[in-house]
């Protein structure tokens, strides 16, 4: 019986009131939940085995990779549902396509065949992922990881202006991520246009063409390929925001001055290096058992990065000397760098043992390398 699963019952109904707060909800027999909105009905079904493996992942392994993989599908196919429809219109799709997190492959060659229709889309979406690209790379800067994007992205560009088609029978894992990212340019770029329409029956048929492509890219062989970064760059660079709607469930970091700070001077520098920032923070706060490790190393690799584009010609002790102009300022940075090393080596070498002397040590860690960052960059 479907009243069996009541805690993936109940956490679908608690979205879709979170989702649509005026709609009225409810379980219809077997795996269907039906929305009554205004003058309109959506129902919206899942199968036996998806609400058994989710009701497990409730209950089992809140807050792990496989349970964001079966949320992610719960919570997609309420999207599309109600997007296409135009039911919610002040949700961007993208940003939620954007931060998803889960179980990615990590290695696969897949047969991809699609219509001409969907081949146009993923074109336009390429095009406007090569000039975001482009725009990265104007800067000057040493970035190899994105002139090899460029030429990953202008290399599918090239084969459909050739073959006037995508479909490949040894598509690799990358080309659907870039793939993958150019459909959510594409979305982004019809948000941009559902926002700035009055009418609204152009804005329900724009919606109809975003949750089309979401559709789309949440089924196979997209489902569980991960966005690369060129895509968040993009967003960057078109000046996206989150979704209004945050739902509760999501843990909100909200950063202090300082660290708004240096977000905005890592941006300046490399737009890449931001998230890489977010991303030693959001280690911390993971289940992962190395967590502690993880956000230590990625704060140092962001740190060395820093120094590297900075001190391209000189050391850092001779670029803090000259910024500041006296050493006696600025000779706490080399001790403190030797320490965040050592500590780093240290948690890293008792990984798996989280105990809360750890966790406040690698706290520590992660505000003192961005005090250095700061010193470096202002």
């Amino acid at each position: 019986m479907a009243e069996s699963f009541e805690k993936s019952g109940r956490y679908i109904k608690e979205f879709l009131k979170w989702l649509v707060p005026d709609a009225a909800v409810k379980q219809v027999p077997e795996f269907i939940f039906q929305i009554d909105l205004r003058d309109d009905r959506t129902k919206v079904r899942f199968d036996r085995s998806e609400m058994e493996d989710f009701e497990v992942a409730l209950e089992k392994f809140p807050n792990t990779n496989y349970f964001h993989t079966l949320e992610n599908r719960i919570r997609f196919r309420m999207f599309v549902a109600l997007g296409a429809k135009g039911l919610i219109p002040y949700l961007q799709i993208s940003s939620e396509l954007l931060r998803e997190k889960g179980e990615w492959l990590k290695n696969i060659r897949s047969s991809a065949a699609f219509d001409l229709d969907f081949c146009e889309v993923l074109y336009k979406g390429l095009k406007l992922l090569s000039a975001s690209i482009a725009k990265t790379l104007s800067s000057g800067l040493n970035l190899p990881e994105v002139q090899a994007e460029k030429r990953r992205v202008d290399s599918l560009v090239k084969f459909y202006e050739k073959q006037m088609h995508l479909t490949s029978s040894g598509v690799s894992m990358e080309s659907l991520s870039y793939l993958k990212a150019a459909a959510v340019c594409v979305i982004m770029e019809k948000e941009k246009s559902r926002q700035v329409a009055d009418i609204p029956r152009v804005r329900k048929a724009i919606d109809a063409d975003i949750y089309s492509i979401v559709s789309r890219i949440r089924d196979d062989p997209f489902r569980d390929i991960r966005l690369p970064e060129a895509i968040h760059d993009y967003a960057i660079q078109q000046g996206a925001t989150n979704t209004p709607k945050t739902p509760t469930y999501v843990r909100q970091s909200v950063p202090d001055p300082e660290q708004s700070k240096l977000d905005k001077l890592l941006e300046r520098l490399d737009p890449r290096l931001r998230r890489r920032r977010e991303g030693a923070w959001e280690a911390l706060r993971s289940d992962n058992p190395d967590r502690l490790s993880q956000a230590a190393n990625s704060m140092v690799e962001l740190l060395d990065q820093v120094i590297s584009q900075v001190c391209k010609d000189t050391d850092l002790a001779s670029f803090l000397t000259k910024k500041y102009e006296t050493h006696q300022k600025t000779e706490w940075v080399d001790a403190t760098r030797k320490w965040i090393r050592q500590t780093k080596d240290n948690l890293h070498g008792a990984k798996h043992h989280a105990d809360e002397q750890s966790e406040q040590l690698t706290k520590a860690l992660l505000t003192t390398t961005e005090s250095i960052i700061l010193v470096i960059l202002e």
